[in-house]
């Protein structure tokens, strides 16, 4: 693993344990909780990409991520898993939305889905 995949997979587990930790009804814990399943998935995302030869793009959609992995590399989950996840970087920063204990728990077993499925291909 190179310098740039192991510096997003350190952020990205960071960011997963901190999503699994906030499990409580509170308010902030469920917006924390969807925000950081969603950072988790994301620099995991971004971990994989240089493997492809390019540097990852700073950019926070998840499905447009996924397109840069290299050629045979799967995130393990749908396109509309992917749509779902990315809109909580935008809403559990604003609160645009509500979120859901319900909602936060499904973005973290999509982010599990994406950690652990580029976590097996590294």
């Amino acid at each position: 693993m190179g310098e740039t995949a192991a510096y997003y997979m350190q952020h990205a587990k960071t960011d997963f344990l901190l999503a699994t930790h906030l499990e409580s009804e509170d308010v902030y814990a469920i917006y924390g909780r969807a925000f950081h399943a969603q950072q988790a998935a994301e620099k995991s995302i971004k971990a994989a990409i240089p493997a492809s030869g390019t540097e990852p793009k700073l950019i926070h959609d998840l499905v447009k991520l996924a397109q840069n992995l290299p050629l045979g590399w799967s995130v393990g989950v749908s396109k509309n898993d992917l749509e779902y996840l990315s809109k909580y970087v935008i809403i559990a920063r604003y609160g645009n939305e509500t979120i859901t204990k319900q909602d936060a728990d499904r973005a973290l077993d999509i982010a599990t889905t994406i950690v652990d499925s580029i976590q097996n291909q590294l």
